[in-house]
């Protein structure tokens, strides 16, 4: 990850041992955010924020389809000097 952006370790997403099948951006405020190279990388078992630099407002949306969520989705990832924002709850 790019120590230069503030990333001690890089925000990823696991779905509570699910497969995923796919994910994508769906929509990035604002929008140029949305040009950045392999902004997410889909694993199998997660998802993981590229090291971009994000200000205050920033957002990203991602859809993620999953074979069957087993458990919580759990986000994990460290920034210097932020608070992490919860993932919003979506309906099964």
């Amino acid at each position: 990850m790019a120590p230069n952006l503030g990333y001690i370790e890089p925000i990823t997403f696991r779905f509570g041992g699910s497969e995923i099948i796919s994910g994508e951006v769906q929509e990035t405020a604002p929008e140029p955010l949305a040009d950045t190279p392999h902004l997410i990388t889909v694993k199998p078992d997660a998802i993981e924020l590229a090291g971009v630099l994000l200000n205050r407002r920033d957002s990203i949306t991602i859809k993620v389809l999953l074979t069957g969520l087993k458990g919580e989705v759990k986000a994990r990832g460290r920034i210097v000097d932020a608070q992490f924002i919860a993932a919003n709850k979506t309906k099964r």
